[in-house]
């Protein structure tokens, strides 16, 4: 065993999430092999898949295995089978559940300025020409659905 052990939970979701979550865990089982690193992989169920199995979009069990998780890797979570708006347990629940349940408050993306689009760029001219990759902050800010800690929307329950 590596000196370097680190548990991953998977939450594969919907749609094409299973197989982009598939691949990616191929993909870092093949970046700890040649770095020098092991992952402990635990999957559960998120979204729709989690509501067809067990009424909820996330369960409490499984966001406490995501917290005492290194990290989480998460698929895509919704589709068709589960796209009523009115439906008082959507999908995207779980997403609400995470963010609140492990404290996530920001996105880091990877920009790039595309050159045809350059001129418009808010980015200095600098920072734009640099071969490098640049990290920007997101904070995210929900479009739909429930925000408040006390919203049951954001509670994870189980069943």
């Amino acid at each position: 065993m590596s000196d370097r052990h680190y548990r991953v939970t998977a939450l594969p979701g919907d749609g094409i999430g299973p197989e982009v979550v598939a691949e990616a865990r191929e993909v870092l089982d093949a970046a700890g092999d040649v770095h020098g690193f092991e992952i402990e992989w635990t999957e559960c169920l998120v979204g729709g898949a989690a509501i067809d199995v067990y009424g909820v979009p996330l369960r409490a069990v499984d966001l406490e295995t995501c917290r005492a998780s290194d990290a989480v890797l998460l698929g895509a979570v919704g589709g068709p089978a589960w796209s009523d708006p009115s439906a008082p347990i959507r999908p995207e629940q779980a997403l609400f559940a995470l963010r609140g349940g492990l404290e996530l408050f920001a996105n880091l993306r990877p920009v790039s300025v595309h050159p045809s689009l350059a001129g418009a760029s808010p980015l200095r001219r600098r920072l734009r020409a640099a071969p490098r990759t640049i990290r920007m902050r997101a904070d995210h800010r929900p479009s739909r659905g429930c925000r408040a800690p006390s919203c049951p929307a954001e509670r994870p329950s189980s069943r």
